[in-house]
């Protein structure tokens, strides 16, 4: 998580100021972390959080998690 959170630091996305296929792998995975232990230290990762926050609230992120909620309904 330190790895990430150094590369984030000064940016919106991993790879700049625009949203790209890196941050579609990178996201799932700190949401399963922050789901699995049930939160991440925002004073040790401050610029990771407001990733995650800020990731979440596209629209895209939010319509994949609603298709893959529905999936998994049945």
């Amino acid at each position: 998580m330190d790895a990430f959170e150094g590369m984030l630091r000064g940016k919106s996305y991993l790879a700049g100021q625009f949203f790209d296929i890196e941050d579609c792998a990178l996201w799932p995975v700190v949401r399963d972390i922050i789901r699995e232990v049930g939160y991440l230290d925002e004073t040790r990762f401050p610029s990771l959080m407001v990733y995650y926050h800020r990731v979440g609230k596209r629209g895209c992120v939010r319509a994949a998690l609603e298709e893959l909620a529905g999936a998994t309904r049945g």
